[in-house]
């Protein structure tokens, strides 16, 4: 009998540099509003976590539970965050590389692959858990007629993991019923088994789902805008694939265009820029629409069409219907790893050759093209600073600035609104810059710009509080000061307005913390340039990919103060 063991070397070699070099990168991530905001959440009580606060975040409480376990004995905030993440990928690629069916090459290539190595491995969301949560389903896949309850556990926690691990269950779960009438006798003690775990889940789902449901004043169960379906169907079904493995297309900008009336918008632009974005908007549609097309035809060859086309038609729509930011755009790329680990673990696969090296062709250049994306973003993060928290947290100690009345910056958005109908059609205009695109004559004719404010989403002061472990911003929860999180709802302008008048009565600040729109709060124009001085500016870029995103935070000081901290700054160094 041979009892030679399989010699894996090289793979132990590649999994402890993954490991190591994700170890080293995380040290360097600042961490951002979407991880801080969770650490907060973590500290609430376990009813809110429960119960009352997935209607507002939109997705199971597992992840927050879990950070839970780290801030109930006061870890620091950071090793909270990153501990639980990476051990979640460091999980999840250990499946992938000891445990997948792909040649040894692919196996060593795919964790250092983008979203594998840097977006869901060096960013601390639950995201980690879906990647982990959905290989072990892989994985279990071959035997789930054998041990049904091990393969529904794994789809269980990918629905924990977050709402879209849940719409992706639901669409493996149909296709694996689908296979059971297709292979097996109703009556087989296997299935009957199978359509029992899957009951359970069901009802696991079905639990989730209430929990989850938006109340009516969230994001979800508001209407903010008059979107383009148009252009949103091309983003989800073709943009989304093509962006999960070739092009860099879905990022802010697209995002905040999503609403466009497309047709106009072609119409009226003709400058180089845009039409260069039009270009780049149409080619990496053509590229998704090829990528959907042979992907639908290799795995109907495959025989193994509907563990495909089912769950990413679901999500892709989900996206389509509901909300899809660049962040989720990773998700599709690891359920395409799935289904592919699916169909070749299964049994022997038989395709022709012409079809193998189309095959060949499109995972190697997936890999190349990822791989430079992880090298972009690993420098990127390395050298500058991905978020602003931690430096301003160190210059507020450092100043003592926390003995002064301090002020948060919010979030502010530009629109363009129908001058006749009087609805948005552009929601979001990231900076003074993009006005540009919206100078010719006749379109000003039919649109007005209108700025917007949105005076509970508080990004910044969230983030810093959480170094502080209490609120430094008299502005953040006015009505709850010790909410150390923001609820994701649209204000009323009557809400609003009752929040202004809270705020005038806490006078001019003495600190401002980011670019706060303090004009709105006391009638004037102009109130930070006139009172205020600048202490210090801190500055940020938002990593995607091989593109980065700048942007600044500056420190205000009030004017009758900021003399004074000036003369007894250098009073200290004579």
């Amino acid at each position: 009998m041979n009892t030679t063991k399989k010699n894996n070397t090289l793979e132990i070699i590649f999994y402890c540099l993954f490991c190591i070099l994700t170890i080293f990168l995380s040290s360097y991530h600042e961490p951002w509003f979407d991880e801080f905001q969770a650490w907060a959440i973590s500290k609430d009580s376990l009813y809110n976590i429960l119960f009352f606060l997935p209607h507002y975040e939109g997705h199971p409480p597992l992840w927050h539970l879990i950070l839970k376990c780290f801030s109930h004995f006061n870890v620091p905030v950071e090793y909270g965050i990153k501990i639980p993440n990476l051990l979640f990928m460091f999980g999840a690629v250990w499946l992938l590389i000891f445990k997948s069916p792909f040649p040894q090459t692919v196996r060593l290539a795919l964790p250092f692959t983008y979203f594998i190595f840097y977006q869901y491995s060096i960013i601390s969301r639950p995201y980690s858990m879906f990647c982990f949560a959905l290989f072990l389903a892989a994985y279990f896949y071959k035997t789930r007629d054998e041990h049904p309850y091990r393969f529904m556990c794994a789809l269980a926690l990918l629905c924990l993991s977050s709402a879209y691990g849940m719409v992706f269950t639901a669409g493996i779960c149909i296709s694996c019923f689908i296979e059971c009438i297709k292979t097996e006798s109703l009556k087989s003690a296997f299935v009957e088994r199978q359509f029992f775990a899957m009951f359970l889940l069901f009802i696991l789902c079905s639990l989730l789902a209430f929990i989850i449901s938006p109340v009516s004043n969230t994001y979800a169960a508001i209407e903010d805008v008059k979107y383009d379906y148009f252009s949103k169907f091309f983003c989800a079904f073709f943009i989304f694939p093509a962006d999960a493995t070739f092009t860099n297309i879905f990022d802010y900008i697209v995002v905040d265009i999503l609403d466009v009336d497309f047709k106009h918008f072609f119409e009226h632009f003709q400058s180089e820029e845009i039409n260069f974005f039009i270009f780049r908007f149409w080619s990496a549609c053509l590229i998704g629409f090829v990528i959907n097309v042979f992907l639908i035809f290799f795995f109907k060859r495959l025989q193994k069409l509907s563990i495909f086309l089912i769950p990413c038609v679901l999500f892709l729509t989900t996206i389509f219907v509901l909300y899809g930011q660049v962040h989720h755009i990773g998700l599709l790329m690891i359920f395409y790893i799935f289904a592919f680990w699916c169909a070749f673990s299964t049994k022997e696969v038989s395709i022709s050759t012409k079809l193998n090296k189309l095959l060949k062709l499109l995972v190697v250049s997936v890999i190349i093209v990822q791989i430079y994306w992880s090298i972009c973003s690993s420098y990127a993060e390395f050298k500058y600073s991905y978020f602003v928290a931690r430096e301003i947290t160190n210059y507020i100690k450092k100043e003592k600035l926390t003995d002064y009345k301090m002020l948060g910056e919010w979030a502010t958005s530009t629109a363009l609104l129908n001058k006749k109908t009087n609805k948005r059609h552009i929601s979001h205009i990231a900076d003074s810059n993009r006005i540009k695109w919206y100078s010719d004559e006749e379109f000003l004719k039919e649109y007005y710009l209108k700025d917007f404010s949105f005076l509970n989403h508080q990004h910044l002061s969230v983030s810093l509080n959480t170094y502080f472990n209490k609120n430094i911003f008299y502005n953040l929860n006015v009505e709850n000061q010790n909410r150390m999180y923001l609820f994701h709802i649209t204000m009323t302008e009557e809400e609003s307005n009752k929040k202004i008048e809270k705020l005038k009565q806490f006078g001019l600040p003495e600190i401002v913390i980011g670019n706060a729109s303090i004009d709105l709060i006391f009638g004037e124009y102009g109130v930070l340039s006139k009172n205020y001085r600048v202490m210090e500016t801190f500055r940020c870029s938002y990593i995607l990919k091989n593109k980065m995103q700048d942007k600044e935070y500056p420190i205000y000081m009030r004017s009758d103060l900021y003399y004074d901290w000036i003369r007894d700054k250098y009073a200290k160094y004579n």
